[in-house]
């Protein structure tokens, strides 16, 4: 970061639960668990020590994997048929093929 004052460092921990939308339940986790204080606790020994020098500006989600499975993700695609796959790739190649088409090389 430009102008960053010689050995601050900036970081967020965000604790599983805390933004609107997230999982309640371990069985909406896919780690069908719910993190633990001492998870959170190595963390923040990590964020604080100096094996973290260069890491800063981030927020780290500890949610057992809920922001990746989570609404607007790939999460979805794994209960897809193997019609709605074959549906999609010939959706894709026509869109492809078309492309190519009006493009003047």
């Amino acid at each position: 970061m430009e102008g960053q004052a010689d050995g601050l460092r900036l970081g967020d921990a965000q604790p599983h639960g805390q933004k609107r939308g997230r999982a309640t339940q371990a069985d909406q986790i896919p780690m069908r668990r719910m993190g633990t204080i001492e998870e959170l606790a190595n963390l923040m020994i990590f964020l604080l020590s100096d094996a973290c020098d260069c890491l800063t500006g981030e927020t780290i989600t500890m949610d057992g994997g809920q922001k990746l499975a989570g609404p607007c993700t790939f999460a979805g695609l794994t209960t897809l048929s193997d019609q709605a796959w074959a549906d999609i790739r010939e959706r894709s190649q026509l869109a492809t093929a078309q492309s190519k088409a009006q493009r003047n090389v």
